[in-house]
């Protein structure tokens, strides 16, 4: 356990307040700024097959005493492309075998080609690399926001 005293607590509650009053706005812009930043580089940095991990990035701002902001990707498969996957054996729940068609149809194609293949009760999956995409982008707004409020102090 820390202690510590404060010889003029009542001045330093005082000097706290004017920095709140004097910087309270500022401080807020700057954290929403940053947060701005972070969302707007993870959507730019996530891969992007179908949009759909994209579009699930979404950002939340609180202004108050505290302000906070958050950025939060919700699509399940997020942990898994962030942080990519070890090699994993992928069961057939609900049908027989696990098929899928062979070749991917260019993209504009509605319909998929007829060729399948079957690949079984069970497959062997050699796992996925990382694929980071929000620690990058917490990276850069929080670089942001420490340059801006080293500023802000000048």
């Amino acid at each position: 356990m820390i202690r510590f005293e404060l010889k003029n607590e009542k001045e330093f509650q005082r000097k706290l307040n004017r920095l709140k009053i004097r910087h309270g706005k500022r401080l807020n812009d700057i954290v929403q700024d940053s947060t701005s930043k972070m969302h707007r580089y993870a959507v730019h940095k996530a891969p992007h097959d179908d949009g759909k991990l994209r579009q699930n990035i979404t950002m939340d701002f609180k202004r108050g005493g505290r302000p906070e902001g958050s950025v939060i990707s919700n699509a399940k498969y997020s942990a898994a492309v962030e942080e990519g996957t070890k090699p994993h054996t992928i069961r057939a729940r609900y049908k027989k075998v696990l098929a899928g068609p062979k070749r991917k149809a260019p993209s504009g194609w509605n319909n998929f080609s007829r060729d399948w293949a079957i690949y079984g009760k069970k497959v062997k999956h050699p796992g996925t690399d990382p694929q980071p995409f929000i620690k990058p982008a917490f990276n850069v707004g929080r670089r942001y926001m420490i340059k801006q409020t080293k500023r802000m102090f000048k």
